[in-house]
């Protein structure tokens, strides 16, 4: 079971992540604290960051416990991915169009603001 759902929303220059603790409970999953968000660049140098950032603002939660999920972009997505699934964290590219059905119609549409509903599609979807 996981309990630290991170959204990335993928774009050529940066990557926007949002962090997301939960714990089991008897209706399903809560969040169990303030959520974070950070941006970082999206190369080969930068990949480090962002899984250092996590680890900074996951409550000491293991990584086998992280999840990270993210838009498939293909070119833009696809780097950070293999790292992240290189470095034996659990990473889920999903489909933009199955993550926006089941989150509903935003009326702010940002970087800021689909990192942390990228999360919430993670922490939901069973």
């Amino acid at each position: 079971m996981k309990d630290l759902f991170i959204g990335i929303d993928f774009s050529k220059e940066k990557v926007d992540v949002a962090v997301i603790t939960a714990t089991i409970t008897a209706t399903g999953l809560s969040e169990t604290a303030q959520r974070n968000y950070n941006e970082f660049k999206n190369s080969i140098s930068g990949f480090r960051q962002p899984v250092k950032w996590v680890g900074q603002n996951s409550d000491v939660i293991a990584p086998s416990s992280w999840l990270f999920c993210g838009e498939n972009t293909g070119d833009y997505s696809k780097p950070l991915c293999n790292f992240l699934y290189g470095k034996g964290y659990d990473i889920w590219p999903e489909n933009a169009k199955s993550i926006k059905d089941v989150s509903g119609i935003r009326s702010l549409k940002s970087d800021k603001a689909d990192a942390p509903m990228i999360a919430e599609y993670a922490m939901k979807k069973p």
